[in-house]
């Protein structure tokens, strides 16, 4: 099979595209504010073999549990955000390797261009 070319990029040591072998991601299922269950959630994604894992961050609580889900997942995390551009500068704050956003959803271009600067 023949893939289609495209730019490289990194989430933290994860490699993908630009000739990357494939890499595996998933999304926790968790409520992000509750670290605790959300580390235990990563280390059974991790255990299976996933490259990368996202996180819902929809609250303030659950960009404040970031540092120690980062601390503690052992591979990248890329914040999911929807709605809320002051968390996904919190998530940038706090470090996580990706973040995802709908530009649609996230507000202003302005808000947009600020997030792009800082991440």
């Amino acid at each position: 099979m023949e893939r289609r070319k495209t730019r490289q990029v990194s989430i933290g040591p994860v490699k993908i595209g630009g000739g990357a072998p494939i890499s595996v991601q998933t999304m926790t299922s968790t409520e992000t504010a509750d670290a605790g269950a959300t580390l235990e959630q990563i280390g059974r994604i991790r255990a299976a073999g996933a490259h990368v894992v996202r996180v819902s961050v929809n609250t303030a609580e659950a960009a404040r549990a970031l540092p120690a889900i980062i601390d503690g997942a052992g591979l990248p995390v890329v914040a999911d955000i929807h709605f809320r551009p002051e968390l996904a500068l919190q998530a940038l704050k706090y470090g996580v390797q990706g973040l995802r956003i709908n530009p649609g959803n996230i507000g202003s271009e302005a808000e947009v261009r600020d997030i792009a600067r800082e991440a």
